[in-house]
This record gives C-alpha cells, sequence and structure tokens, in this order.
C-alpha cells in the first residue's frame, strides 16, 4: 500500500487497488508542522485519525472512487503507514470493533515512607492533567516492596493498582509492575515527579518517529525552589510502545542504584531508535551541545542511537523532585552506597565498554 499527502485536502490512503480513503486533517498540536513542516505532520495525524473498521479515533474517513485532482502531491510514506497499523494494537476496540481509547500504562515505583500518598497522589494528578489525558485509557501500576502493599481503599481513592514485589529494591518494584504490561504504551513516573501538561502530548508527536522517547527535566528541592534542568534521561520521562520494553526486558535487579543505566545499555544494544526531548531554547546540534556536557553524553554513550528534538516549551516538560532520601543522596552521604555505586559503573563499564546514557 502507499499513500498520498495534500496540504489542503489531507491524507489519501491507498488502501484497494480500486479504492482511495481520504482523511481529513485535524491536528492535536499545531507545533510539530510549525517546526518540521506540514508533511511530517500530516504523517503524525496518521496515528489518531480512523479508518472504518480499520483504525478509528475519529469517523473522518470518507471512500471515494473518483480521481482526487491536481492538488495531491505525491509523497511515498509507506513506513509511516506501516507504523501506524502495527501500533493498532495499542488501542482498545468497542464491541463493534471501533477503536476507541488508546491504551497507557503508568509504572510508578513506591518505597514506604511518610510522604508516600502524598507523592503518588501528586504524580498521578500530573498525569490525569494531561492536556491529551482524555484520549487514552490509563492504568496506574504502582510497584512497592513486598511485604508494603498499599489498603485497597487506599489504592481505590486514588485510582491505582498496587503490586507487592517479592523482594525489597527498586527494580524488584519496577519489574512486578511490568510484568503487568502485555500491550500498549508504557510510561515510567517516579512516585516523587511530575509531568508538566503538555509531556504526554509532546511525547506522542516523538513515538510516531522512534521506539523510545526521553526527556530533560526541572529539578526542584523539598522547598519547591528551581535548582536546575538536568539531562539525564531518568525513567520519569521514558515513554514507548509495549514492544519496545518487551524487547529490552526488564530492569536488572542486581543493580541497587544505576538500574537506569544498565537499561539503557541494552536498549542501544537493541539498535532501536531514541529521541531525547529538550526544551525550546536548548542545543541539539552537536557544533553547541557542549555548553551542555549531560547532552552530548546522550548522544555519544547512547550507541549512535539517540537524537535531540525540541518541543515547544522553555522548560523541560517532566519535573525532577530532590529530596534527602534519593539514590544519588544516599550515595553522596553513605561510604557504603557509595562503593557499591562504584562497583555499578565498573560493571557498567566492562559489561557495555561505558555508562549507557
Amino acid at each position: 500500500c502507499f499513500a498520498l499527502a495534500s496540504p489542503s485536502l489531507g491524507i489519501v490512503f491507498h488502501h484497494r487497488a480500486h479504492e482511495l480513503i481520504l482523511l481529513k486533517y485535524h491536528p492535536i498540536s499545531n507545533s510539530l508542522g510549525q517546526r518540521k513542516g506540514a508533511l511530517e505532520g500530516l504523517v503524525l495525524r496518521l496515528q489518531f485519525i480512523s479508518f472504518p473498521q480499520h483504525f478509528g479515533l475519529f469517523a473522518t474517513a470518507a471512500v471515494s472512487r473518483k480521481k482526487i485532482g491536481n492538488l495531491i502531491m505525491p509523497v511515498v510514506l509507506k513506513y509511516r503507514v506501516e507504523t501506524t497499523k502495527n501500533q493498532i494494537k495499542n488501542h482498545y476496540r468497542d464491541s463493534d470493533g471501533k477503536v476507541s481509547m488508546i491504551k497507557l500504562s503508568i509504572i510508578i515505583p513506591s518505597r514506604k515512607q511518610e510522604k508516600q500518598i502524598f507523592f503518588i497522589q501528586r504524580a498521578v494528578d500530573s498525569v490525569r492533567r494531561q492536556s491529551i489525558a482524555n484520549q487514552f485509557a490509563i492504568t496506574f501500576l504502582v510497584g512497592v516492596d513486598k511485604g508494603c502493599i498499599l489498603d485497597s481503599a487506599i489504592s481505590n481513592i486514588l485510582g491505582i493498582q498496587c503490586i507487592e514485589s517479592d523482594g525489597v529494591s527498586q527494580a524488584k518494584a519496577l519489574n512486578a509492575a511490568i510484568r503487568q504490561v502485555h500491550e500498549g504504551y508504557v510510561a515510567f513516573l517516579e512516585d516523587d515527579d511530575q509531568w508538566m501538561p503538555n509531556y504526554l502530548n509532546s511525547a506522542m508527536q516523538a513515538i510516531a518517529f522512534c521506539d523510545f522517547v526521553s526527556s530533560t527535566q526541572s529539578e526542584f528541592n523539598e522547598s519547591d525552589e528551581f535548582i536546575r534542568v538536568n539531562d539525564f534521561p531518568t525513567p520519569s520521562g521514558w515513554f514507548m510502545p509495549s514492544s519496545t520494553l518487551i524487547k529490552v526486558g526488564e530492569f536488572n535487579e542486581s543493580y541497587k542504584f544505576h538500574i537506569d543505566n544498565e537499561w539503557l545499555g541494552r536498549l542501544s544494544e537493541s539498535n532501536l531508535k531514541r529521541i531525547h526531548m529538550v526544551e525550546a531554547t536548548a542545543p541539539i546540534h552537536q557544533n553547541y551541545i557542549q555548553v551542555r556536557p549531560w547532552l552530548a553524553n546522550i548522544i555519544n554513550l547512547s550507541g549512535g542511537t539517540c537524537n535531540l528534538d525540541r518541543h515547544n516549551s522553555p522548560y523541560p516538560l517532566v519535573i525532577r523532585n530532590l529530596h534527602s532520601n534519593s539514590g544519588m543522596a544516599q550515595i553522596a552521604t553513605n561510604s557504603q552506597y557509595f562503593e557499591i555505586s562504584k562497583n555499578e559503573k565498573e560493571s557498567l563499564i566492562k559489561r557495555f565498554g561505558k555508562i549507557p546514557w
């Protein structure tokens, strides 16, 4: 099959040799078209427009056997069309077979401490406030340590599923939740972090051109004072189809602190394409990113699989909370944890030849 694009008419999808299906163009966001040109915006929209009984979030398709005219500009979009067809399994279907909502599982690791419920509520609320949240069937999977499962009444109030792991580590809590995911899209959000309202929209735009999305973060201290922009691809900015998660696999439970680096190393080995989202004012070209050395690390330590891409906001789309109980804070203040971290880094270098980003 092939497709033709017209800036004035929309997408014309050649479904059969004798049929043309014309789709009106209704952009979710104008930002991608403004940044990358109208044709890429049209391609992206294929994820959200419906084909009767084939795809279908919105009934905007019409079948025609007539010649469309000279307004059509022939552009081969075969790869994008096939990608969209493969992604249809990421949607719910109604009883009549039509697609209704995009499946999205949010995996939230959470440790027992005095602010646990507050953190979970805040993280979950930041997801529900997403600008396109109403297009998703969202499941919150909160992974907790063995013996620390939340009371069912609290889980019901929060609107989450609490998944008890078989051990006491972040990796085990994450993996317990991961085992509940079999289809749709997957995102990670640590319980003390939050998403800005346009994170999900930007991630959905980016995932049309790759297999894995990450993001920079704004870091705040416990007094809600802004500290810095952090360019490391922390899991709270990860977004992917479930097929990516299945291919890369669960987190390595032999690691205590650097489970994200180890997972990113296996992601790079899979040769899946990555996009790291940065704010609108960030440098993205190799000649200029030396002023943001951690962005250079992402490019240089991702195995050549990652590109940087700006979204429209001047601020990062992920908010990261720094506090005294965080893993990095423990490494800085506890000599035993420092040695564990050092050994894990040496293990990463031995395994991957570098510390993956």
